[in-house]
């Protein structure tokens, strides 16, 4: 369709995946009202599954209270910590290479790549190849919050590394890519992001978009100062992006797993707070009612590719 850079921002944007998951994390567990109903319901139940489950196991009521405000506490004071420590306001004043942390216990570290599950370690190979006069811009993960952010020692180490400059999670990712030089990612879509913004990139996985000619895929770590320097000097064309943007278009259909994930919480797991409950099948016939038109074209496509 031979889109411009700015006419794929534009199409990017109309269903971008940022709103989809900042959406989804401004719904999940945010009821006071869901979260006493979901504490009542588990301190009233006789918590059987103690004996019969085994990723129950250890998990008595009083463990799980101590648990539940120990988080909470964690989250408190890590979140108060970045407010006071990681930077918020940058002025882009010097060269930098890009890279985005990825969630902790996360099929995209855990599955994808899980050589680099150590993100600290990756961060020091990144900034000892770094070629002269560049700095690394590393920045948190909003969706970090679902893991309680990290521990406040980690991103003092982060912060040690020499060249390192940590980055608030709450400053603009759009930002970063339109003044940085180069992205790289373990195996997030960062990489695919940078291209709509004309950066390379380097992934550490295999992904789908690595067909794409401005992504390189690092196959082993002596290689990366070497990869830096070539994937610096790399073009990217919107004509590539473009062609990739039309394949996947091609071979998709409307459907928001996030969005249909909090309407399952909502319905069944007092707002995703107490999973170990019991499904009437009147509860899940008003459900599958309510929400017949979204499964239905779900089963439509499924079954259209499994005839293709």
């Amino acid at each position: 369709s031979h889109k411009n850079f700015d006419e794929l921002k534009l199409y990017r944007d109309s269903f971008s995946s940022y709103k989809t998951i900042k959406n989804y994390r401004n719904n999940f567990k945010v009821s006071n009202f869901e979260l006493i109903k979901s504490a009542f319901t588990f301190f009233s139940s006789k918590n059987e599954h103690i004996k019969t489950h085994y990723t129950h196991r250890g998990r008595t009521k009083i463990n799980v209270l101590k648990d539940e405000i120990q988080k909470k506490l964690k989250r408190k004071f890590r979140y108060s910590f970045m407010d006071n420590n990681l930077e918020t306001k940058i002025d882009f004043d010097e060269k930098f290479i890009y890279f985005p942390l990825s969630v902790d216990e996360e099929r995209n570290l855990l599955i994808n790549a899980p050589f680099y599950t150590n993100q600290l370690e990756v961060i020091r190979h990144i900034a000892k190849s770094l070629p002269i006069g560049y700095k690394l811009y590393v920045k948190e993960n909003p969706a970090q919050v679902v893991r309680y952010w990290r521990s406040i020692s980690e991103y003092k180490d982060i912060m040690n590394i020499p060249n390192v400059r940590l980055i608030h999670p709450s400053f603009p990712a759009e930002k970063i890519y339109k003044k940085c030089s180069l992205v790289i990612t373990i195996g997030g879509t960062s990489g695919l992001d940078a291209v709509f913004y004309e950066k390379p990139s380097i992934i550490f996985s295999d992904l789908g978009y690595s067909v794409l000619p401005s992504v390189s895929r690092l196959k082993n770590i002596e290689d990366l100062p070497n990869l830096i320097s070539e994937s610096l000097q790399k073009k990217v064309s919107s004509d590539d992006l473009d062609k990739y943007i039309k394949i996947l278009h091609d071979n998709s259909f409307d459907f928001n797993p996030m969005d249909f994930e909090n309407k399952v919480n909502e319905s069944f797991y007092y707002d995703g707070h107490y999973a170990s409950v019991k499904i009437s099948e009147n509860k899940m016939k008003l459900f599958l009612e309510q929400n017949k038109s979204i499964i239905d074209n779900l089963a439509f496509e499924f079954e259209k590719k499994m005839n293709q």
